[in-house]
């Protein structure tokens, strides 16, 4: 069985080259987001959500045909607010 730590591909460098696609779902207010960036040796699609969270995925296809998914959420803070038991 694979690590999953180990590197898929060549060791990822200090430069945004390495990406292939970025998926990515911005705030509507412009000041912020999610991503999710995939390595250009890689075939990957963005799975399409209907949410108003900030979330996005995508679907990275392995080289045996498995799928992995790899998805990038940002909760807020509750700013005060009680989380009810």
């Amino acid at each position: 069985m694979r690590n999953l730590a180990e590197p898929i591909c060549d060791q990822l460098r200090d430069n945004p080259t390495w990406m292939g696609e970025l998926y990515r779902k911005d705030r509507k207010d412009g000041r912020g987001g999610v991503v999710v960036g995939v390595k250009k040796c890689l075939i990957s699609r963005q799975i399409d959500l209907n949410t108003d969270t900030e979330l996005v995925a995508a679907e990275i296809i392995s080289r045996t045909g498995n799928p992995l998914i790899s998805a990038s959420l940002y909760r807020p803070p509750l700013n005060g607010q009680q989380v009810s038991k």
